[in-house]
């Protein structure tokens, strides 16, 4: 089983690399 650590830090990753692609993808507007 993973940890509840790793799984945190997982998610916080994909959300930083979901929020720097919006942010690119708004430039284009």
């Amino acid at each position: 089983m993973l940890s509840v650590k790793r799984v945190t830090n997982f998610i916080l990753i994909y959300i930083k690399n979901h929020i720097l692609d919006f942010q690119k993808y708004k430039a284009f507007f």
